[in-house]
């Protein structure tokens, strides 16, 4: 059986319209083919790059139920998490702060909570299952929802959200068509909530693996902001007024083969799929690499790279140029890990307890 929610989120657009594969996700595939090779290269283990993990905090499992943290930013010491219907305050000192609500219909209702985003005196939480960010004060009282929701799509599936540290937000979405045709966009959305322009879309369609190619952003204070497809090994530097300013690529970055036994199992899927809805749906050859961008200052930069299907990542540490200088570790790490403006962040949900360390990097704020 697969265990990857990478995989399972790879096949999410088919999943999400239901036509027949919902059953595929929740039993998993039928196995895979051992590790699965990997083209390109790793940039080459440098430890002189970091100073290893610094423990933050133990959360007692009183605090967070049994729901996995999907999202996690930071704003100086104070850490903010969000799970399935719940999102948290964990301050470096002080009680920790538990808010939103699993009751359908109440207020603070939070169906499937997918990221959250830090603004300077408010919280922004992305809700999957309610197609909304919801915006929140930081002692957890609810100020607005806006919807991100579009009539003319048949899908709109929210991927990411990411703030600037001031009050404007990133978001992140895939729109799919009952034609097939849709298109990855990346909005920003000002103080009020409402859209400010769209300074990324790609076409889903045009490549026969265009939905999975989401792409990553990172943004910085002063309004700048760097776009990454997870698919092509690709940064794209916007300054604040949007516009592409440098664009690097890495052709010989490291990608996972996907293994024939998913390939085969997925296939079974697409055949159950309406044909023009198959449009852009096929898996690439490898598994999307970048699965996450930060930014260090000085003009480098952190990639989260995914290594294969099992959950597994490694960090690289990309120049000014667009040259590796280093990974980070030197085998993949396991436990999910976070790039955030505040910094590099890793969440080890352990029996006991629930561990939060922050990743030392030379050089870095």
């Amino acid at each position: 059986m697969i265990r990857s929610k990478r995989v399972l989120t790879v096949v999410g657009a088919v999943l999400f319209l239901g036509w027949g594969a919902l059953g595929w996700m929740q039993r998993g595939a039928s196995g895979y083919d051992g590790l699965p090779a990997v083209n390109g290269r790793l940039s080459p283990y440098e430890p002189s790059l970091t100073r290893g993990w610094t423990e933050l905090i133990r959360i007692d499992p009183a605090h967070l139920g049994a729901a996995s943290i999907q999202g996690l930013d930071a704003s100086g010491d104070t850490l903010f998490l969000v799970q399935r219907s719940q999102w948290t305050l964990v301050p470096p000192d002080g009680p920790i702060e538990s808010h939103g609500s699993t009751v359908r219909g109440d207020p603070n209702w939070i169906g499937q909570g997918l990221a959250i985003a830090v603004l300077r005196e408010r919280v922004a939480v992305l809700d999957r299952a309610r197609a909304e960010i919801s915006y929140w004060s930081r002692d957890g009282v609810r100020l607005a929802a806006h919807s991100i929701r579009d009539p003319d799509v048949a899908v709109v599936e929210p991927e990411s959200l990411v703030s600037d540290g001031n009050e404007t937000l990133f978001l992140s979405l895939r729109k799919l068509r009952t034609s097939g045709e849709g298109e990855w966009l990346v909005v920003r959305i000002g103080s009020e909530g409402a859209v400010i322009d769209t300074v990324y879309r790609a076409d889903t369609h045009l490549e026969p693996w265009g939905v999975m190619n989401p792409p990553a952003v990172a943004a910085r204070p002063d309004g700048t902001f760097q776009i990454a497809p997870a698919n092509e090994w690709k940064v794209f530097e916007h300054g604040s007024d949007g516009e592409r300013r440098v664009e690097w690529s890495r052709p010989d970055g490291p990608r996972w083969v996907v293994p024939d036994s998913i390939r085969r199992e997925y296939a079974g899927i697409l055949d159950r799929i309406p044909a023009p809805m198959r449009r852009g749906l096929s898996l690439p050859e490898h598994f999307p690499p970048v699965q996450a961008i930060g930014d260090l200052g000085e003009g480098r930069r952190a990639v989260l790279v995914a290594a294969g299907w099992d959950d597994e990542v490694h960090l690289e540490i990309i120049g000014s140029d667009g040259s590796p200088l280093g990974r980070l570790w030197e085998d993949p790490e396991v436990d999910p890990v976070f790039l955030v403006r505040g910094g590099i962040y890793r969440i080890r949900e352990l029996p006991e307890t629930t561990l939060i360390e922050r990743l030392s990097v030379v050089g870095a704020p």
